[in-house]
Formats: C-alpha cells, structure tokens, sequence
C-alpha cells in the first residue's frame, strides 16, 4: 500500500515539476523506486 501511494506521489511531483529541475532528483528517486518495488 504504502508504495504504492509513494509511486503515486512521485508521479504527481513529477507532472509538477519540470524535469530541467529535477534532473538529479529524478535519478534518485527512480532508483529508489525500483528499490521499492523489488521487481
């Protein structure tokens, strides 16, 4: 569940913020997603 919303939320902050400033970020948190996800 809690990953899930963690996604959703990510994906959210995604749409909102613009990629050029979240360029760094955006790598980690793709990383860590997939951490996460174990898949």
């Amino acid at each position: 569940m809690n990953a899930c919303f963690a996604d959703q939320l990510v994906e959210m902050n995604k749409r909102k913020n613009p990629p050029k400033s979240q360029n760094g970020s955006r790598r980690s948190r793709v990383k860590s997603k997939s951490k996460r996800s174990g898949i």
